[in-house]
Formats: structure tokens, C-alpha cells, sequence
């Protein structure tokens, strides 16, 4: 073959895989755009999302190897029966270390930190308010609890039976719960730290996001991020002239499945006039995830309130069998003996 014929074959082939790959990232980015309205390839996108589904569904089937007939839900909802006594006190003691190191890192910063309880699991048969309001006196720390939550019928409070967050109701009452008690520490101030001069990263989200979540199924919702990785709609100035109100929490705190202005740190900021209320909220988050984005994001900015969302599933989130996240990877430990008992014990009723 000569090799001006030879230079024509490669020269159609490069051509040929242009126009394949323009083929795919044209297909796949219809498919990709009638679900997000982020930029970027969808190629990369999908290819991201996929890796990703394929990391979870390998650790799911790992966990359910060593689970065998007990479910995860099965697991967590007998760490609150008598049969799991000794695991439900194990899990005390790991969240009171966490609570503990939290506390530390807050004051040592010169802020307060509050412990506010929403009631969401009635299989806790009360243990989870009476755990929390325990450890909020013996480290001294203002208790709130969104009490009234528990006493509406639960499809009023929350989206039942399609899913199992707060309603609007619901967020409106945590914020009324919550306003009080932060309306006393109006004065307290934090020192202004050092910063560098730009806008440092204060969340575990990538900057910038607008995108449609589908993490419930039947209830889709967009997630928007302001520069810092927060689920706002303005940043957090470098210096803030009032007090800042930062909120740690869960997926009660980011408000899944609400529009941003329906969730309680936003109805909150309206009760709150004259502070700065920042949503640092990340669905499936526990003490250990949020003890950590506070640690390693709040070093150059300025909170002078913390407050910490607890739910009675933040205990179980202390479990061995924790879900890793995607937003913040913790390790995942092996399972204790009292953990193990539990498991062999709810086996041998299957």
C-alpha cells in the first residue's frame, strides 16, 4: 500500500472515531440534559455517575454477603429493642467521644455549639430525645427539641407514605423550635480568623451546582450550591458584619426533597434577623461526617453559633454497616463483638 493510500485510510478512520465520539456525547448528553442542567461533558458525566453506581452496588453486595437474611433496616431497628442493649450502649459511648471532640474544636474557636433534636424514629421508643438531652447536660451545651414534630400525625409532619422527610409543616415548626433558643446567644461573638483573602471551600459540595437530584425516586429536586459548596443561594462573606448561625445536620437540615426556600435554615434566617444562618446540611450525614467538614472547612471562617441537627438514626449511623457517602468518605470499621452477637442473634431467627 502506498503511503499516500495508507495517510487517506488513517485519516478516515480518525474521522470516522471524531464523528463516533461526537455521536455518543451528542446521544448521551440528550439524555444527560433532560435530567441536569449542569454544563460540562456529558460523557464525563455519565462515565463519573456510573463508576460511582458501580462502587455502591459492589459495596451493597458485600454488605448483604455478611448480613445474609437480616436487613439493614431489620439490624437498625433492633439496636433499639432490649436485644440490643449492649450494642445501643456501645453506640452512646462512640457518639458522646464524637460529641466530646466536637464540643472541644467548637470552643477552642471561641463559639457555642447547641444540640438540636428532631424526633424522627418511633422505633427508638423515646431513647433517642432522652440519649441527646442527656449528653447536652453533661457537656453543658442549650438543648432544643422539635418536640411538636412528633406529636402531629406522622402524614402531616412529614411526606408520608413516599417518603420520610419533613413536610413544610415540619420545617416551619423546627425553625419556630430552634429561633428561641439561638434569639439568647444573639451576642455571642467568635474571634475573626485569619483568612487568605478569597473565598474558601465551607461545604462538601462541588461549588456552583445546579443540578436535578433523583435520590428520591418520587420526588426530584434541584440541588444549587453557592461558591463555597453550601446548598444557598449567596455566599458567606469573608467577613460577616453580624452573627453567624452555622447549622450542621443531615438531610433534615439540607432539606431533601424541598426547594431551598422551604427548608427551616432558610425560614430560620427569617426569624433571625441581622445573622447570618448558613445551611452546612449533607444527606446521610452522622456526627463523625459533620464533626469533620466543621474541622477541616471551618478553620478560615467565622461561626459563632453551631448548632448540630441530631435525628435517633444518628446513633445507628455509628454502626459498622454504615453506607460510605459519596460526598465524604469515612473508613468503615469491623463490627465489635456486641455488634457481632447482635447479627448471629437475629440470624438464627431467620
Amino acid at each position: 500500500m502506498t503511503a499516500p493510500r495508507r495517510a487517506s485510510r488513517v485519516g478516515l478512520g480518525a474521522a470516522l472515531l471524531v464523528l463516533a465520539l461526537l455521536a455518543a456525547e451528542l446521544g448521551a448528553g440528550w439524555i444527560h440534559f433532560q435530567r441536569s442542567p449542569e454544563g460540562g461533558s456529558a460523557l464525563v458525566w455519565m462515565a463519573e455517575r456510573a463508576i460511582d453506581r458501580a462502587g455502591r452496588a459492589w459495596r451493597d453486595r458485600a454488605l448483604a454477603r455478611e448480613l445474609g437474611p437480616v436487613t439493614v433496616a431489620d439490624y437498625e431497628r433492633a439496636v433499639f429493642s432490649p436485644e440490643g442493649a449492649a450494642v445501643f450502649a456501645e453506640l452512646q459511648r462512640r457518639y458522646d467521644a464524637e460529641f466530646q471532640a466536637l464540643h472541644d474544636t467548637v470552643r477552642r474557636r471561641g463559639a457555642r455549639l447547641v444540640l438540636f433534636y428532631v424526633p424522627s424514629d418511633q422505633a427508638s421508643r423515646g431513647e433517642g430525645e432522652r440519649f441527646f438531652r442527656a449528653m447536652a447536660e453533661k457537656h453543658q451545651v442549650p438543648f432544643v427539641a422539635a418536640s411538636r414534630l412528633g406529636e402531629l400525625p406522622p402524614d402531616v409532619a412529614f411526606l408520608l407514605p413516599w417518603d420520610s422527610h419533613p413536610s413544610r409543616l415540619g420545617h416551619r415548626i423546627m425553625a419556630d423550635a430552634l429561633a428561641p433558643a439561638l434569639d439568647a446567644l444573639r451576642s455571642h461573638r467568635a474571634p475573626t480568623p485569619v483568612v487568605t483573602g478569597r473565598n474558601p471551600l465551607l461545604g462538601d459540595f462541588p461549588p456552583g451546582m445546579n443540578e436535578i437530584l433523583r435520590t428520591q425516586p418520587l420526588a426530584p429536586f434541584v440541588l444549587r450550591t453557592n461558591a463555597q459548596g453550601l446548598r444557598m443561594d449567596s455566599d458567606v462573606p469573608l467577613s460577616p458584619p453580624g452573627q453567624v448561625v452555622l447549622l450542621l445536620g443531615d438531610s433534615f437540615t439540607f432539606g431533601t426533597p424541598l426547594p431551598v426556600e422551604d427548608a427551616y435554615p432558610t425560614r430560620l434566617a427569617g426569624l433571625l434577623p441581622g445573622r447570618l444562618v448558613v445551611n452546612a446540611g449533607v444527606g446521610g450525614y452522622g456526627i463523625r461526617e459533620e464533626r469533620a467538614l466543621y474541622e477541616e472547612r471551618w478553620g478560615e471562617a467565622r461561626a459563632d453559633i453551631v448548632v448540630l441537627q441530631a435525628l435517633d438514626n444518628d446513633l445507628t449511623s455509628l454502626l459498622w454497616l454504615a453506607p460510605q457517602l459519596w460526598t465524604r468518605a469515612m473508613p468503615r470499621r469491623e463490627a465489635s463483638e456486641a455488634e457481632r452477637a447482635l447479627l448471629e442473634a437475629l440470624r438464627a431467627r431467620r
